[in-house]
């Protein structure tokens, strides 16, 4: 017995209407992007549009429900822009630090010190533009002590920004970790050898062959020798 697969009538296709996928306002988080239905050439507002979105190989893709935001291209630079913009938020929330020797030794230890109150004035200006907490670096089992620092800077914030709501003063480890001894030797003694060679030294590696320049006044005399 052969069996033989039977296509279905033109007519039960065509009676059967497609339904688009809908996006539901409901069903999305309370932050989600709007989506549109993609009207097709009621999109945009001039049938011979020449952006990206009317182009012939995106009008497939125009018709499909997508964020609305798909419709508005970004000025040349934004991305680039906003990845430099959070870099440098970043930088100024990990310099928002209060370490050990920000405070006063001994019976004040709960109290900043001279520096400790320079820098508190400097973090008031990011506190007041950008809004990120003070991080104060915490001690080695004294939560109390911890605790007395954490209230006296809050209540010296609060004199120093301008800010309506009361600034966050937390207690954490720093996020981003510190130089050591040892490194700041290295650049200390980097920064020396320049000076005195009056100039950056480059030295090639590899291939047996190298170039250096060590600032060797060119047409100056500045070398020791005959500047003809």
């Amino acid at each position: 017995m052969e069996l033989t697969a039977r296509a279905p009538a033109a007519e039960s296709v065509a009676s059967e209407p497609v339904s688009a996928v809908e996006h539901v306002a409901e069903d999305l988080d309370p932050g989600a992007t709007e989506f549109a239905d993609g009207a097709g050439s009621d999109s945009c507002e001039y049938d011979d549009c020449e952006c990206v979105q009317c182009r012939p190989g995106w009008r497939r893709f125009r018709r499909r429900p997508k964020p609305v935001v798909c419709y508005h291209d970004r000025p040349f630079g934004w991305y680039l822009r906003n990845a430099y913009q959070q870099q440098i938020a970043r930088g100024f929330q990990d310099q928002m630090v209060l370490y050990h020797y920000d405070f006063q030794a001994g019976a004040k230890a709960d109290q900043l010190s001279s520096r400790g109150r320079q820098q508190l004035a400097k973090f008031a200006q990011i506190v007041d533009s950008h809004g990120f907490p003070v991080v104060i670096q915490p001690t080695n089992g004294r939560p109390e002590l911890d605790a007395a620092r954490q209230a006296h800077v809050a209540m010296e914030l609060s004199t120093m920004t301008e800010s309506a709501t009361e600034p966050a003063v937390i207690v954490a480890q720093p996020r981003a970790p510190g130089m050591r001894g040892s490194e700041a030797l290295e650049i200390d003694k980097n920064l020396m050898q320049q000076t005195q060679q009056r100039g950056l030294l480059m030295r090639g590696a590899g291939g047996g062959g190298g170039f250096g320049f060590a600032g060797a006044g060119i047409e100056t005399g500045l070398s020791g020798g005959s500047s003809e």
